[in-house]
């Protein structure tokens, strides 16, 4: 099966939100393919699932891309790949998942601010899955994270499953006043049974001001039996 969900804005203060508000997309058993966009330019949020949202790929050889991207002008602009408490399951299978979020904002102290996996789960399921997830911020403030529990939500566990699974994780963010950019935060990472691969790379830039990377922070990675 196929499935492809693309939402775009252009006002500013609007959200460009594909799967939310406890919105369900069950793929069923097979080889799937879904492509999930969200576009926002101006200000407010883009968001591939929200607030409590979830996605079960089901067993077969699934692949999903999911882009979630904002640029613009304002206060605050905010990118999430799955966020707020949403649930993404891949299902057994060799499944490749890949969530992309950025954001840039040109406002004179605005924040740019990207969440891959925002207090949300992810479920690989059993398989030879790869699991890449990536965040980029840009602006006066920029915050880039890639797999993230928020510190007033109990820290949450992401697993790959049995199978030899690859995972990249990346973190880059670029701001004058201020960069921060983590990889792993605050949540449980389990690579699973099976010859893992993992890679965790974080940049952080500022040109005038505080810097921090952190590849794991306040977090814990799991990585199984067998030759890692």
């Amino acid at each position: 099966d196929t499935a492809n969900l693309s939402v775009n804005t252009t006002n500013a203060y609007n959200s460009a939100i594909a799967m939310n508000s406890s919105a369900v997309l069950n793929m069923g058993n097979g080889d799937d393919n879904v492509t999930i966009s969200a576009k926002a330019q101006g200000g407010g949020l883009a968001a591939g699932l929200h607030n409590s949202s979830r996605l079960d790929l089901g067993a077969g050889n699934d692949t999903l891309n999911l882009d979630a991207s904002i640029q613009g002008a304002g206060a605050n602009l905010y990118a999430y790949g799955v966020g707020g408490n949403s649930n993404l399951i891949a299902g057994d299978g060799n499944d490749k998942v890949t969530i992309t979020t950025s954001a840039s904002n040109t406002q004179t102290g605005g924040l740019a601010e990207t969440e891959g996996l925002l207090s949300s789960p992810v479920g690989m399921g059993n398989g030879n899955d790869i699991l890449n997830v990536s965040s980029q911020a840009a602006g006066d403030k920029a915050a880039a994270q890639s797999v993230y529990s928020s510190y007033n939500i109990q820290g949450f566990t992401s697993t790959l499953g049995g199978g030899d699974d690859q995972a990249t994780i990346s973190a880059t963010a670029t701001g004058a006043a201020s960069a921060t950019a983590t990889g792993i935060n605050n949540v449980t990472f389990d690579a699973g049974t099976g010859s893992d691969t993992l890679n965790v790379t974080s940049t952080a830039t500022a040109t005038s001001g505080n810097s921090t990377a952190a590849a794991v922070q306040m977090g814990k990675v799991l990585m199984g039996d067998d030759n890692d």
